[in-house]
């Protein structure tokens, strides 16, 4: 019997250890596809300081500050406003993508572990394990609209968040480019919710 219970116990943490797995690694996708698209994006570590910049094609980085800036030789004002409209259909589609993925990862996580509750047999520490983590799951959302709605209070086009136990992913569209004085402004907000320390926080930026 202690073996069966113990081995009950096993197959449960794997189970969890699964659904992080899977929630991070979805997540991850969602920026890398967006990368290999044609999206440009820059990663700011609030830990670093400096210039960081990546020169899109056909255009010309200006290297003088921290943000993203570019220009497109070329075109007229109505291809620029073509051109801006377009832009921002693409990052609405982008973010509203990022967040309903996220979100199905989560049920499916959030599935699994009600299932594992809910096992013909399943003891009473793999219950209480898997209510709790399925707890988590929804607490870690809420928190993470909660500050994605701060963030975007504080001027930018959009965000999205993903919080773990060791992490906090925020990818941003930042209008005129992601500068030291706009990382700053997310590394408040996320302190402040979540009290992790700002090493362990990366902020990426769309454009």
């Amino acid at each position: 019997m202690k073996s069966i219970k113990k081995n009950a116990v096993i197959l449960t943490v794997m189970l969890f250890i699964c659904a992080a797995v899977y929630l991070n690694w979805s997540y991850n996708k969602q920026v890398e596809e967006a990368s290999v698209s044609g999206d440009k994006e820059k990663v700011t570590d609030p830990a670093e300081t400096g210039p960081a910049a990546t020169k899109p094609a056909g255009g010309t980085v200006d290297e003088g500050g921290a943000g993203l800036y570019y220009t497109v030789a070329g075109k007229d004002t109505q291809d620029d406003a073509d051109a801006s409209a377009s832009a921002a259909q693409l990052l609405a589609e982008y973010f509203a993508d990022v967040r309903l993925k996220r979100g199905e990862a989560r049920d499916e996580a959030a599935a699994t572990l009600s299932a594992v509750a809910g096992a013909d047999g399943a003891s009473q520490e793999t219950v209480d394990g898997a209510l709790k983590a399925m707890t988590q799951l929804a607490d870690r959302a809420v928190k993470e609209a909660e500050i994605e709605s701060k963030i975007k209070a504080k001027g930018f086009i959009d965000c999205v968040v993903y919080l773990t136990d060791e992490r906090v992913s925020v990818t941003v569209a930042a209008e005129g480019g992601l500068d030291q004085a706009a990382v700053a402004k997310i590394t408040d907000i996320v302190i402040a919710e979540t009290g992790l320390p700002a090493n362990m926080l990366t902020v990426s930026e769309i454009k």
